[in-house]
């Protein structure tokens, strides 16, 4: 996967600059292995720390002039630090949507929808 992310990144980068709205969404794997790591101990650590390796500059290309092209242009318009930054700011804000799911999945309620359906 590393292979990629200098052209994922560089898409990115396209939305990011052109002001249009930038979602991360992970699988299905990525949410569940996300709620084994949060619920083990140390867990949030962990995964801020993983977060803080995410460096444009440590991706690759199969092709090093595509790499050092994308580079040189996300330095030269928003600086690699601040891309980085973005990047992580989605990533977190998607574990904390996932976050938000499972406690609301997990909490028992009981359905408005059903209980006015069975009004009589």
């Amino acid at each position: 996967m590393i292979h990629c992310l200098s052209n994922a990144f560089y898409q990115i980068y396209i939305a990011l600059s052109s002001d249009l709205p930038v979602a991360i969404q992970f699988g299905c794997d990525d949410e569940q292995d996300f709620h084994v790591a949060l619920n083990s101990s140390g867990g949030l650590k962990r995964i801020d720390d993983a977060l803080l390796k995410i460096d444009a500059t440590q991706a690759h290309a199969s092709v090093a002039t595509d790499r050092d092209f994308i580079l040189a242009i996300l330095q030269r318009d928003m600086g690699i630090t601040t891309f980085n930054e973005k990047i992580r700011n989605g990533i977190k804000r998607e574990y904390s949507e996932m976050s938000k799911l499972a406690a609301f999945n997990a909490t028992p309620r009981r359905s408005q929808f059903r209980r006015r359906e069975n009004r009589p």
